[in-house]
């Protein structure tokens, strides 16, 4: 059976089809114009495929092989059906089936799901919900919480990293001009040590230097509003960057470390780093109470915190998907001074806000 790159959703299984020799020609899976690869001659997807089954096991508390596939681990095109899918991993793991035929039409579950000591104490949160969690970072005790596994959480960011050399992206961070005139790019940078206010990812007095992948986002993002003077400055990396990117968490590929990895680990706080994600997306409004941040703050701290082997912080900051753009990201650096912050701003536009377009809907 003939299969293309543009099958998967996986980056992984992306990167690895491509590394074998196929022909030109269009997918007859998913339409794309491209290299068709032999699903009998991707013996090493196939292993990848039969290893993450091995996971699993017909029970009725799971979901179905396509559900698994498609829903929960994303592995699959959007644009293939439910019967191309089985089509497709019945050719990749042909024999596997004829062992295991129920799961291709039974519910499966992960094993280690079963087994309520691995879930206890595997999981981030420990009998908690995230909203608990906030409640109780702001109400019972904020600095030094006893119901979450940071031994857990920190091998998990190593599967939602980014990595920006220099020269890969340009960044923007924009300011309001209260006098209506151009700062300079000195004045675009982060503010002074305990001059900072409360952001999702800094407590008061804690800089951070928010940046965004486009202009737009970044305007949006301080709510400019109208007939408002921005200016706009661009940033550029000059140190390679390395990033918790909290946009990857629904494209966790099972097959990042198919030697050492752990999909049960990865499936069972899934939750945890989409709720972490989301109340960071959570768009501010200028009511806001600041003590909403609390959770944020913390795990972000906790990330910042993490170090290598040699005692060096292992991560320069925080990457997430805006709420204003379906493709733009916030990125959020930790070091903002001068010396040994890894982008500098080169060049500042300065912006007149003319008009706002609102959106609303009914609460």
């Amino acid at each position: 059976m003939k299969i293309c790159e543009y099958c998967f959703n996986d980056e992984e299984l992306k990167a690895i089809i491509k590394n074998n020799n196929g022909t030109s020609g269009i997918c007859p899976n998913c339409g794309a114009e491209t290299i068709l690869y032999d699903t009998e001659d991707l013996q090493y997807i196939s292993e990848l495929f039969e290893g993450f089954l091995d996971s699993y096991q017909i029970h009725n508390a799971g979901r179905t092989l396509v559900e698994e596939l498609c829903k929960n681990w994303s592995i699959f095109s959007p644009k293939l059906n439910d019967a191309q899918v089985l089509e497709l991993i019945t050719a990749l793991c042909k024999q596997y089936f004829e062992e295991h035929e129920g799961f291709l039409n039974d519910k499966i579950v992960l094993k280690k799901r079963l087994n309520s000591d691995y879930v206890a104490n595997n999981s981030i949160l420990k009998d908690i919900s995230w909203d608990e969690f906030q409640r109780q970072l702001i109400e019972v005790n904020r600095y030094h919480p006893n119901n979450i596994n940071t031994d857990v959480l920190k091998p998990l960011f190593s599967y939602i990293e980014s990595y920006y050399d220099v020269s890969d992206i340009s960044l923007y961070r924009a300011r309001k001009s209260y006098n209506k005139k151009k700062l300079d790019k000195l004045e675009m940078g982060a503010p002074p040590p305990r001059k900072s206010g409360e952001g999702r990812i800094n407590a008061k007095g804690v800089g951070c230097l928010y940046l965004a992948t486009d202009e737009d986002t970044c305007i949006k993002e301080i709510r400019a509003g109208i007939f408002e003077t921005v200016c706009v400055g661009t940033y550029e990396i000059t140190k390679p960057l390395r990033l918790v990117n909290l946009s990857k968490i629904n494209m966790i590929s099972p097959f990042k470390n198919p030697d050492n990895g752990d999909i049960a680990n990865i499936d069972i706080n899934r939750k945890f780093l989409d709720d972490f994600n989301a109340s960071i997306r959570s768009p501010q409004a200028s009511t806001d109470d600041p003590l909403e941040y609390t959770s944020t703050q913390y795990i972000a701290d906790y990330i910042k915190s993490i170090t290598d082997e040699g005692h060096h912080r292992m991560y320069d900051g925080i990457e997430f998907a805006s709420t204003h753009s379906e493709t733009s990201r916030n990125i959020v650096l930790f070091e903002t001074s001068l010396e040994k912050c890894k982008c500098i701003c080169t060049n500042v536009n300065c912006y007149y806000i003319d008009a706002l377009n609102y959106e609303f809907s009914l609460r």
